[in-house]
């Protein structure tokens, strides 16, 4: 799979989408496991998936977020739910 590309601003963004996803429990897990990777991996958008997987998003998951908040811009995708979030 090729590195998607994100731009800098979209990233604490998709944290929180990815959070309202995951839960509390699971995205300790995801922060957990990229603040412990080796400081030589590259902190993109492949080790973000790789995380999310092992804190238990399925295959389907996270295919489901990538089409919902990634591969859409981001005035259509699930990001622009978080500004109307109470």
């Amino acid at each position: 799979m090729a590195v998607r590309r994100i731009d800098t601003i979209i990233w604490p963004l998709l944290l929180l989408a990815l959070d309202r996803r995951l839960g509390e429990s699971g995205m300790q897990q995801v922060v957990r496991y990229v603040l412990n990777e080796n400081s030589s991996v590259s902190r993109d958008y492949a080790l973000l998936r790789q995380a999310a997987l092992r804190a238990g998003l399925s295959e389907t998951e996270w295919r489901a977020f990538e089409t919902d908040c990634v591969s859409v811009p981001p005035i259509d995708s699930c990001l622009s739910a978080l500004a109307d979030a109470k």
